[in-house]
C-alpha cells in the first residue's frame, strides 16, 4: 500500500479482461516497451499478474488490485477535506506531477494517490499521459470547476486570535507605563577630523600635539639649516681623515723606532 502512487491507480483502472501486454500501450499512450516496464512494477507490487506463454501475454488484476481500486472507489466519493485544498494550490502554483506534489506538501505518494483520485473523480483536476525524452509520465492541471473551487476556499489562517491580540496590546501598555525607564547610554564622543600619517615632528615629540611640535621655517631658515647640516658632515669627514692620519703617523713610528 505504501507503494502505490497516482500513475499506479491510472494504470490499473485500464486494465479490462481481454487486456494483454502487446496492445497495452495504446491505451496508456506509450510505447511497448514503457507499458511493459510499468506493469512489470505493478506484477511485482502484486496488483497485476501476466500470463507469460507463447502468442499475447494476457494481464488481470490480482486480488491486492481489485482491493486497491475497491479502495479507490469508495475514497472517490467522499467530500473533499484540507489535504485536497492543499493539493489544489500546489497544482496551481506549477506542481504538474503527482511526484512533484508529493515533494511539496512532504506527503507519502500513496495517501497522495487516494486523494487525487479523488480530485479526479469530483472533476477538479484532469491528467494528461505523454512519452517524454525522461520516459513515460502523466501530468495534471486543474478543471475550470478545480479553479473556482480553488478561489471560493477560504485562505489559510495567518493571523493571530483576536483574543492574543488583545492580550499582547494591553501588556504592552502596562509595560510602558509601569516599567522603569532605562537612562541613555553615553556615547563616547569620537575626535573628528580625517586620519593623517605620522611626520618627523610626532617622531622628535610623540608626547606633543602635532600642532605644537611642528613649526613652518621660512626659506631663509630652511638654507641656513642646510648649510650647517653639510658643514657639520663636512666636519666629520675631515676630523675622521684626521683621526686617520694621526693614527698612521704613530704606527709608522713605532716601526721606526724598534727596527
Amino acid at each position: 500500500m505504501r507503494e502505490l502512487t497516482f500513475e499506479d491507480i491510472l494504470v490499473l483502472k485500464r486494465i479490462e479482461p481481454d487486456t494483454v501486454v502487446e496492445r497495452f500501450s495504446s491505451k496508456i499512450n506509450a510505447s511497448f516497451f514503457e507499458a511493459a516496464n510499468m506493469l512489470g512494477k505493478l506484477k511485482l507490487k502484486g496488483y497485476v499478474d501476466i500470463e507469460a506463454t507463447p502468442g499475447l501475454s494476457k494481464v488481470w488484476l490480482t486480488e491486492g488490485g481489485k482491493t486497491i481500486l475497491k479502495m479507490v472507489e469508495e475514497r472517490g466519493g467522499a467530500d473533499l477535506d484540507a489535504l485536497d485544498v492543499s493539493i489544489l494550490r500546489a497544482i496551481s502554483a506549477g506542481a504538474n506531477t503527482a511526484p512533484t506534489v508529493a515533494k511539496t506538501l512532504n506527503i507519502r505518494h500513496s495517501d497522495l494517490a487516494f486523494h487525487m483520485y479523488r480530485l479526479l473523480a469530483h472533476d477538479l483536476i484532469d491528467y494528461g499521459m505523454q512519452t517524454t525524452k525522461a520516459g513515460w509520465d502523466v501530468t495534471v492541471m486543474l478543471t475550470e470547476a478545480g479553479f473556482h473551487h480553488l478561489n471560493a476556499a477560504p485562505a489559510p489562517a495567518t493571523q493571530e486570535a483576536p483574543e492574543k491580540k488583545e492580550a499582547q496590546k494591553s501588556g504592552g501598555i502596562m509595560d510602558s507605563i509601569f516599567k522603569p525607564r532605562q537612562p541613555p547610554k553615553e556615547q563616547k564622543r569620537e575626535r573628528a577630523g580625517p586620519q593623517r600619517a605620522p611626520t618627523i615632528a610626532d617622531e622628535l615629540s610623540p608626547g606633543m600635539d602635532a600642532k605644537e611640535a611642528y613649526v613652518p621655517l621660512t626659506p631663509d631658515q630652511l638654507k641656513v639649516k642646510i648649510a650647517r647640516e653639510k658643514k657639520g658632515k663636512s666636519m666629520k669627514k675631515w676630523l675622521l681623515y684626521a683621526v686617520a692620519a694621526i693614527i698612521i703617523v704613530i704606527v709608522a713610528a713605532i716601526i721606526l723606532l724598534y727596527r
